[in-house]
């Protein structure tokens, strides 16, 4: 089913809301693109669901199910699907598949085996369906219609193609022994693939190296995404900030120019000996460059070698710059050359931590306890299991509290309460408390 246009525009300003922290910044199309194209590799909705229906399509051509068998059946009749008009009355999955049909189509490619395919409207030679050479001619007979002894049969031929077309007809193979199979021209083996059909669908852009440059593996998430926004001009220093209505007083942390993002990001005293330091250690010549955009390019081009720490270190400095500046700015931390140094310097990568629940002492259970809070109420869960990780016992609980310690502690009284009840004493305890885990581990007998 598709939603209308309205839920989509919907849908995509919240996604856009939350992206951005509630100021629009760009259309939600323009997030949704590979890295390479200057997009966040996010997808449309919209193009989504065109990708779905294009599958829907070719399992409705392929007629292998019941449901294809029964549309085919009901919408089409003995006419090809390809030139059914669809009427007010259809049902709305009908009239989807419809607005899809022709793009639809021209991906589907049949590779000849029985030959039931129809001879006009079906695509199964290099020149697309022959209707495309022959508007009049509106379908009905199968290809193996004009096969005599398991080749084709040029009388019959002759009477419907022209000489020109006849040839290139007995150029296609026939494989009798075996059905007609529907290929998926998108796809590079023929079978469909999602990705190829939603590439296919979705606006193309001309990608970018530069916005390739700020997508690396080793870069956390929220450093490349401060590079991408700077590149773009979406973050809020007081030149982006007057150009969309609000203008304050403008002038720079560390000299009287006015904030514009070349300015906090490169050409200020501090960034630029900041650039200039690690620019030097790397072999890079930053004297003659005017701007971000040509550092990142010239930085990207002295690299030749796939995921060097090179690569990484202008993404680093720009993250470093964004958040000494935030704190000069509301927190009167002095933005220092020094600082912003030591702190490139110290940046390591870190990587996700694996946490595992160990077993206890042979003979003794463990207690896990979790509880959350929520406008005035808390909800508290607990899980007992025994020396081999096996389920003992459960329980959960919703009541009212003030603070989120209130429904911690209570989670533990009543976990508590609930083991001694059933006759479980000798226990060890793990309480998790917002981001830290809080052990507590004694037996009692």
């Amino acid at each position: 089913m598709q939603m209308p246009e309205a839920v989509y525009n919907k849908i995509e300003k919240i996604f856009n809301t939350f992206l951005f922290d509630g100021m629009t910044w760009c259309k939600w199309s323009k997030v949704c693109a590979p890295y390479e194209e200057g997009g966040l590799n996010m997808r449309r909705l919209a193009d989504l669901h065109q990708a779905f229906m294009q599958k829907a399509w070719k399992r409705l051509r392929e007629g292998n199910s019941l449901c294809s068998r029964f549309m085919l059946n009901k919408y089409c009749g003995k006419h090809h699907p390809r030139i059914v008009p669809v009427h007010p009355s259809h049902s709305r999955v009908w009239k989807n598949l419809h607005k899809v049909r022709d793009e639809a189509e021209s991906n589907i490619h049949w590779q000849l085996g029985q030959g039931l395919c129809d001879f006009w409207m079906d695509s199964w030679m290099e020149l697309g369906p022959l209707c495309n050479h022959y508007p009049d001619q509106k379908g009905g007979i199968r290809v193996n219609e004009v096969w005599l002894n398991g080749t084709w049969d040029e009388a019959a031929l002759s009477n419907l193609i022209s000489p020109d077309h006849l040839h290139r007809v007995k150029e296609v193979f026939i494989d009798q022994g075996k059905p007609d199979l529907l290929l998926w021209k998108s796809s590079k083996d023929g079978q469909f693939s999602f990705k190829s059909t939603y590439e296919a669908v979705r606006e193309q852009r001309h990608p970018s190296s530069l916005y390739s440059v700020i997508w690396h593996q080793n870069i956390p998430k929220k450093m490349s995404f401060v590079a991408w926004r700077l590149l773009n001009g979406w973050l809020p220093v007081d030149e982006v900030m007057s150009k969309k209505g609000i203008v304050l007083a403008s002038k720079c942390m560390c000299c009287a120019q006015m904030k514009t993002l070349n300015h906090v990001f490169f050409t200020n005293p501090i960034a630029q000996q900041l650039w200039s330091h690690f620019a030097s250690l790397v072999g890079i010549k930053s004297n003659n460059i005017q701007s971000i955009q040509q550092l990142l390019r010239i930085w990207s081009l002295s690299v030749n070698t796939v995921g060097h720490i090179k690569q990484v270190i202008p993404i680093v400095i720009l993250w470093a710059i964004w958040k000494a500046r935030n704190k000069a700015k509301h927190m009167a931390i002095p933005f220092s050359f020094r600082r912003l140094r030591s702190r490139i310097i110290s940046v390591k990568h870190k990587g996700p931590t694996l946490l595992c629940w160990e077993k206890p002492e042979k003979g003794a259970l463990k207690l896990n306890i979790d509880a959350a809070f929520k406008d005035g109420r808390g909800g508290y869960g607990g899980i007992l299991r025994n020396d081999q990780g096996e389920l003992v016992v459960a329980m959960r609980l919703e009541e009212k509290c003030e603070t989120p310690l209130d429904a911690e502690i209570q989670a533990l009284l009543i976990c508590l309460q609930e083991c001694i009840a059933r006759g479980y004493e000798r226990m060890g305890i793990v309480i998790t408390f917002q981001r830290y885990f809080i052990k507590h581990w004694e037996y009692s007998t």
